[in-house]
C-alpha cells in the first residue's frame, strides 16, 4: 500500500513538473513574440521616419535651391526606352491614344 501511494505520489509530482515546465515554455514564447513586435514596430518607425526625411530633400524648393548653386552638376533625365513589344501595341493605338501619350511623357 505505501509503494502504491508512493509511486502515486511521483507520478503527480512528475506530472505537475511536466505542467510547470510546459507553462513556462508558453511564457518564453510569448515574451519571444512581444519582443519580437516591438522591435518590428521601433524598425517600421524607422522606416517612416526616413521616408519623411527623403520626401522633405526632395521637394521642389529643395531641388531647385540645389540646383542653383551647382547647376553644372545637374543632369537632365531622359525618360525609359519602351521596348519593341511596346511600340507594336502603341502602333495599334488609335490616333488620339498616341497623342494623349505624348502630351503626358512629353514625347
Amino acid at each position: 500500500m505505501f509503494a502504491k501511494l508512493l509511486t502515486l505520489i511521483i507520478i503527480a509530482g512528475l506530472t505537475a513538473l511536466a505542467l510547470l515546465l510546459t507553462r513556462q515554455e508558453q511564457i518564453d514564447t510569448v515574451h519571444e513574440i512581444t519582443r519580437l513586435h516591438h522591435r518590428l514596430q521601433e524598425q517600421r518607425h524607422a522606416v517612416w521616419s526616413l521616408r519623411n526625411e527623403i520626401a522633405n530633400a526632395c521637394r521642389p524648393s529643395v531641388i531647385e535651391k540645389l540646383r542653383s548653386m551647382a547647376p553644372d552638376q545637374w543632369v537632365e533625365m531622359a525618360l525609359p526606352q519602351t521596348s519593341t513589344k511596346d511600340q507594336q501595341q502603341n502602333s495599334m493605338k488609335p490616333d488620339s491614344e498616341h497623342v494623349e501619350e505624348e502630351l503626358r511623357y512629353g514625347g
